[in-house]
Order: structure tokens, then sequence, then C-alpha cells
């Protein structure tokens, strides 16, 4: 099931150009994440204090329609697909009119204390699956 993460373009996350600085998508998207595991019970928070670790470790995007500052936008999350020791999640980043802005996916890899890839973690897991 998808989680809507609401936001609005700030002055700092554009470029010289005038549009959304390609990278600071990423930092919506992660805010997404992060809304996303929150509106399932897990917040970020507690993932981190009780040692869940998963880094990116691969990220892509489309860029569709430019972002401007001022832009409302929403950002759909959805889980692709849970393996072994990582997740994937794809995002839809759309205008307050309904235009796609973007797509993305990120691939989140569950680590250990050691930085080697572990399990999901059970509370993770769980999470995820929720609608």
């Amino acid at each position: 099931m998808a989680t809507t993460y609401a936001a609005t373009i700030s002055l700092g996350d554009t470029d010289a150009a005038g549009v959304l600085f390609f990278a600071r998508l990423f930092d919506f998207v992660q805010r997404a994440f992060e809304a996303h595991i929150g509106a399932r019970g897990l917040p970020i928070a507690r993932c981190l204090s009780e040692g869940v670790f998963a880094p990116v470790v691969h990220a892509e995007a489309d860029y569709r329609t430019p972002l401007r500052l001022g832009d409302a936008i929403t950002i759909e999350s959805s889980v692709e697909s849970i393996g072994d020791s990582s997740v994937r999640m794809a995002y839809i980043v759309r205008k307050s009119d309904g235009a796609l802005a973007a797509e993305a996916l990120v691939v989140h890899v569950c680590i250990g204390s050691d930085g080697r890839s572990v399990p999901v973690a059970e509370a993770l897991r769980e999470a995820l699956a929720r609608a």
C-alpha cells in the first residue's frame, strides 16, 4: 500500500536555472521513506535506536517535468519488493495539478554494526508489509 508525503519546493531546493536541483529529489524521497515507515508504526528514530540500519545502495530517477520554487508536490511511496537483506522502494512525484514530475527507485540494504549486510530486520519487514 502506498503512502503520500507532501512538500513544497523551497529556494534551497533549486539550482541556478530555478528548477529543482537534481540531487534534492533524493532528499524528498528519503523524507517520504521515513513517513512511509512511520505511518506503519516504525519511526526512523526507533529504527536507529534499535540498530536497524538500511543505507541506500542504489538510487535512480527519471525527471518528467520541471519543479520550480513554490511548487507543491506529493510523493507516493510504495514497496516494490523485500528481499533477504534489501528493500526496493518506488516513488512517484506529482505536482499539485496531478502532473507527473518524477519517478524514483531506491534500494536499501540492511547492515549490522560491522557494515555487512544482514537480513531485513523483522520490525522493518513487518512495518513494510502493513497496509
